[in-house]
């Protein structure tokens, strides 16, 4: 009623505007038009949603008015929703704790295993699938499956040491310090980390339980083999740069190692290495363009094979054929590209 009353007002004043007949309905007019526009608008709720939410429809729950008993429905209505996006159906046993975070992870065959970081007076431990691990812990700074899902690790803090606890089992060794992003073996059947002591200022891997008897200046970048059995790692010694594999360093070593990675074979390693500040690819203690017996190669690139110098400006990852016999890389050098084939005898 009011809009149809305001819209006749609008357009008398609208037509006296037009005819230019008396100034005081010209100015009346505005009022009227500015007052019918905002009554407008507050008695048809849809246009104004629609033109405050324009271009920013995911603020419209916000702005929605609604009660304290509305708004609690809502808050446990989203909370259901998101359990129930986690896991279909709900945990046989039931658990009280202080608080809870979800994590979801996926497996290799692509199932899903659900896990609860749960607190228990200032303790911490993991519900996984429903089932709650029997001892607590200070601290759980980081949780990751094994690929075929059938074992769970944890990072977690006793006393202020750090350790693995596998399965709701910890460890016998603590340490001072410990890589977060711990590994399992492609196979599951192993778990290792790099760790650290403030006594001697060293790190290095333990591998199950079982420490390295070796101790380095720094250990970055750990790896599993294919199959599981070894463990490589760079490791830093007196300035120097090498590969450590099971506790036993490479021959080779240099101002720093770029990256490196196992063949399918599981005993040769490719790397890159860095010497000042030029870059070459490595097999093994093998330098790119020597040691012909172990390996082949070929470039494109200058003709003078025997006086080139296979140190680079720069050198991408290396791709690896599924076999391992062939390993590819771009490299660049002075302006120009070269393409790099090595062929493993």
């Amino acid at each position: 009623m009011i809009g149809s009353i305001l819209f006749i007002i609008f357009t008398i004043g609208f037509s006296a505007i037009i005819q230019k007949e008396f100034y005081f309905l010209n100015f009346l007019n505005e009022v009227i038009i500015i007052s019918g526009i905002a009554v407008f608008f507050l008695n048809n709720k849809n246009i104004q949603k629609k033109i405050f939410l324009r271009g920013r429809r995911k603020i419209e729950a916000v702005i929605k008015k609604v009660s304290k008993v509305e708004k609690l429905k809502l808050k446990k209505e989203k909370h259901k929703t998101e359990i129930t996006k986690i896991k279909k159906e709900p945990w046989k046993d039931v658990h009280v704790y202080d608080n809870c975070k979800f994590f979801t992870f996926v497996t290799k065959d692509n199932k899903e295993k659900v896990i609860a970081l749960v607190t228990i007076n200032k303790k911490q431990t993991l519900i996984v699938d429903g089932k709650i691990w029997k001892k607590f812990f200070d601290r759980i700074l980081y949780i990751k499956i094994s690929g075929d899902g059938k074992k769970v690790g944890a990072l977690v803090e006793i006393n202020g040491k750090f350790t693995l606890a596998i399965n709701g089992e910890p460890w016998c060794k603590t340490f001072d310090w410990c890589y977060f992003d711990f590994e399992f073996s492609p196979n599951g059947k192993s778990v290792a980390t790099i760790v650290g002591s403030e006594e001697n200022g060293k790190y290095t891997v333990i591998k199950d339980d079982i420490l390295w008897e070796k101790w380095y200046d720094w250990c970055s970048e750990m790896k599993f083999s294919p199959n599981g059995e070894k463990i490589a790692v760079i490791v830093e010694d007196n300035g120097k740069s090498t590969i450590a594999v099971n506790g036993r360093k490479r021959r080779l070593s240099c101002e720093k190692i770029d990256y490196f990675t196992f063949l399918p074979d599981n005993k040769t390693i490719v790397s890159i290495v860095r010497q000042n500040k030029r870059v070459t690819l490595a097999i093994d203690n093998c330098l790119l363009g020597t040691e012909q017996k172990k390996f082949s190669w070929h470039y494109e690139g200058d003709k003078n094979l025997n006086n080139f110098d296979f140190w680079f400006d720069e050198i991408e990852k290396p791709e690896i054929s599924s076999d391992g016999k062939k390993i590819t890389t771009i490299a660049k050098k002075d302006c120009n590209i070269y393409y790099i084939t090595v062929k493993i005898n």
